[in-house]
């Protein structure tokens, strides 16, 4: 096999893992946003799609974490290549995680839609928007390989620290 058509296949599973870490992130902002909708409407039915939409998460997760180490298995990336790869388990693994934590506020809003607020959702639907745009940003820094961009949104994280 030639070195061309082995750079052509690791670029293609690159992309592959690139797109599904960005599928992914659009799948968890999404779930956070309407997580908290649903707590805001008290809606439960939107609260239960959230519930269940995050198996297709968890199963995304699962499959980029697969692919990252098939890559690493049979395409034995080197110096950027690896980091690149090994970031995208660690993304994934973090992004699944705050789709957990959406289906946990969904599991609330089940709990606890007849009942009325003890007192009015500000910072909750704040830090909600806060939190999507710094998956955002980060998931754009990743892809654009941007050290600056990321450190961008970590220095971002005092704005969730001191709404929560």
């Amino acid at each position: 096999m030639s070195t061309l058509h082995t750079r052509g296949t690791l670029e293609r599973e690159l992309e592959r893992i690139r797109s599904d870490i960005l599928r992914m992130g659009s799948l968890v902002e999404t779930a956070i946003e309407r997580s908290v909708e649903s707590l805001k409407n008290r809606d439960p039915d939107l609260a239960q799609q959230v519930i269940n939409d995050d198996e297709a998460i968890n199963k995304l997760r699962y499959d980029i974490e697969e692919g990252c180490l098939e890559l690493i298995a049979t395409q034995q990336p080197a110096a950027s290549d690896l980091r690149m790869v090994i970031a995208a388990t660690h993304i994934a693994v973090e992004l699944e995680r705050m789709a957990d934590h959406a289906e946990g506020n969904a599991v609330i809003t089940k709990r606890i839609y007849q009942e009325p607020l003890v007192k009015p959702l500000v910072d909750i639907p704040v830090m909600a928007r806060v939190a999507r745009e710094m998956i955002h940003a980060a998931l754009d820094a990743f892809v654009a390989h941007d050290g600056e961009a990321a450190q961008q949104v970590a220095r971002r994280d005092d704005e969730i620290d001191a709404l929560n």
